[in-house]
């Protein structure tokens, strides 16, 4: 008989919590009637403490109000579980925040419920650390070039670029690595892309350079025709390498060609 009482009073002590957790009553009555309720189905408290009955159900009521305050208002950013004053279900139906390192709620799209967020690069311009220079010539010849000479700084926040350049005639564009300049041109200044911002790139930008050597061809490209114009877009970025010196050109392949180009670019540290 003893163990079907120790039985029956914890499926009460079970009963008892999923009936207050329904009706949303405070802890403390759970307490009240662990303490003052059960007793009475045996009719003495000290043969129920004596059968140990009151105290296995002491311990099953604490393991759910443990449970209960884990699953509501409990969030684990991976470093410090804290306590959060909200549920996971408010009003009936599962809701899960996510928050920054700064608790800022993560938004949603109303429409579609799809998480409202952006790409990297499109979050560094908003930081400050993108940048744009462009280049231009109404007239080139064939064999005429036009040149961006890029020095990156030695540091470990690198430059992801995308070189773009376009011709209303033929042309042909390079990117080479570690050219080496036999007279500097004229120095430019990066447009930050975020005008709000005061941010300067540290990259060392000139158009007009001459050189003793052009270095290393990463890429190539012919674009247009003798009739036809044509452009280029490298849309896969490249990652500059630091402390290295860079040959952006464009190379005119018939007369009275004007021709472009775009180096944008985002400065982000490496990891």
């Amino acid at each position: 008989m003893r163990k079907v009482l120790d039985t029956l009073i914890d499926i009460g002590v079970i009963m008892i919590y999923l009936l207050f957790n329904l009706l949303k009553l405070p802890y403390l009555l759970w307490l009240v009637c662990l303490n003052d309720i059960l007793p009475k189905f045996r009719g003495k408290r000290s043969e129920l403490n004596r059968s140990g009955s009151i105290k296995k159900g002491w311990v099953i009521l604490t393991l759910l109000l443990l449970l209960s305050l884990t699953v509501s208002g409990c969030t684990a950013d991976g470093n410090d579980p804290a306590m959060e004053p909200f549920d996971v279900s408010v009003t009936g139906n599962p809701e899960v925040k996510v928050v920054d390192d700064n608790g800022n709620i993560i938004s949603i799209d109303a429409a579609t419920r799809a998480i409202i967020n952006i790409d990297n690069a499109h979050h560094e311009i908003h930081e400050g650390n993108a940048y744009l220079i462009s280049i231009n010539d109404h007239d080139l010849d064939v064999g005429d070039m036009l040149d961006l000479t890029v020095i990156t700084p030695d540091t470990t926040k690198w430059l992801n670029v995308i070189w773009n350049a376009e011709g209303i005639l033929a042309i042909h564009i390079f990117v080479y690595e570690d050219a080496i300049t036999n007279v500097a041109g004229a120095n430019l200044t990066a447009v930050n892309r975020n005008r709000n911002s005061t941010n300067v790139s540290p990259a060392i930008l000139r158009s007009g350079d001459s050189f003793t050597d052009t270095g290393t061809i990463l890429w190539q490209w012919h674009t247009g025709t003798r009739k036809t114009g044509g452009e280029s877009g490298e849309r896969d970025e490249l990652i500059l390498k630091q402390n290295t010196q860079y040959l952006f050109r464009i190379e005119s392949e018939i007369i009275n060609n004007a021709v472009s180009g775009i180096l944008s670019w985002y400065e982000l540290t490496n990891k």
